[in-house]
């Protein structure tokens, strides 16, 4: 996908750099934050949608609100004042249906875009005019955003390049916004803006993200029965919680993204579910997880066990680790990672978890 250079909902005169050859012209060490510029914050949770009109808007799963979608191929598309075009003409997603694909999924580094999306979410959190948000370029000051999601504290030329190589990919990935039409708004989920090698600095925007962002906050005010939105004695509007924040940012460098996938699952389950004992069958979980899911069609029974039982294990092992699930509900049961009763198989798809614990912790340590 061709990156608008002076799109009109992007900062006008923002650089727009995608030369790759920059890596050549500075290798100097003493880049730091302060010489950066400026730079948006980092989160170190990573944020899960629990509206539940929108829990599948950052995954696969096609549904009447919002959803990913991957392309076989994005050198016919462009994406100028805000419209996404495919030769030149705006397109919806029936027209660019020709063009969706499931082949070559596991490519596509989903944790990477929820991370930005963490990112833009703080960006909006922090503006005083939530409506008026516009999509903007945000750039991040590398090293730092590569310490948050579990990188080393020694990061080299090529842990830039594997980082904006992913980035490339994600300009194959859309996202779908029903809004009840058929036709389907379609935005670009990431538009990269380039490196900086100066600076030490890498730049993007997401059009769809930032429209998620404001249709899941304008979807959680709390209304009166006309409608209106009910407001705080500051004048702020009364919100009904829309994120999980109960996932270390960290848990973006797993090579396991069939786990990670499974973690946010279950986080947003539990979250959704409150003080009642959250339950789910396994085969609602694969359901949930569409690179799980995927990986799955077409194997023999045995192939599918050893599948299921990586992407299981590990995922209960981040639950553990890589979540504050037993700070935030008073004595918790997770999964454990060594149970064979907890990892489901090919025949054992209708096996139900549970996690039960004793009610959410009122001022939760995390």
């Amino acid at each position: 996908m061709k990156e608008d250079t002076k799109p009109t909902t992007v900062i006008a005169g923002h650089p727009m750099d995608t030369d790759d050859t920059a890596f050549s012209k500075n290798k100097a060490t003493h880049r730091t934050k302060n010489k950066a510029g400026d730079t948006a914050e980092i989160p170190d949770r990573l944020p899960v949608i629990t509206n539940r009109q929108y829990q599948h808007a950052m995954t696969l799963n096609k549904n009447d609100a919002a959803y990913l979608q991957l392309l076989s191929d994005n050198s016919r598309l462009d994406f100028k004042k805000g419209v996404l075009l495919l030769d030149d003409l705006p397109v919806t997603s029936k027209e660019l249906k020709e063009l969706f694909t499931k082949e070559g999924i596991e490519k596509i580094n989903f944790s990477l875009l929820q991370a930005i999306y963490g990112i833009i979410l703080q960006r909006f959190s922090e503006t005083r005019h939530p409506e008026d948000y516009k999509t903007e370029v945000i750039t991040v000051y590398y090293p730092e955003f590569a310490k948050n999601t579990g990188k080393s504290t020694n990061i080299t030329h090529n842990d830039t390049k594997e980082c904006i190589k992913n980035m490339k990919l994600l300009g194959k990935v859309v996202g779908i916004i029903s809004n009840g039409t058929r036709s389907g708004d379609v935005l670009p989920a990431l538009l990269y803006a380039g490196y900086d090698s100066d600076k030490n600095t890498v730049s993007f925007a997401s059009p769809y993200i930032t429209r998620i962002i404001k249709d899941i906050y304008n979807a959680s005010i709390k209304r009166d029965k006309n409608r209106n939105p009910l407001l705080k004695k500051n004048g702020e509007a009364q919100m009904c919680p829309a994120y999980s924040y109960l996932i270390d940012m960290s848990i973006v460098k797993e090579k396991n993204k069939k786990a990670v996938e499974i973690v946010c699952a279950v986080v947003a389950l539990i979250e959704q579910a409150g003080n009642s004992i959250p339950h789910i069958r396994a085969k609602t979980v694969i359901e949930r997880c569409p690179l799980l899911s995927r990986s799955l069609d077409g194997q023999s029974a045995g192939n599918k066990n050893n599948t299921l039982k990586r992407a299981f294990s590990k995922a209960w092992e981040l639950l553990q680790e890589k979540t504050y699930l037993a700070s935030a509900y008073k004595n918790i049961q997770l999964p454990k990672p060594e149970d064979r009763n907890c990892i489901p198989t090919s025949s054992r798809l209708n096996e139900v978890f549970e996690f039960p614990h004793e009610g959410k912790c009122r001022n939760p340590q995390v």
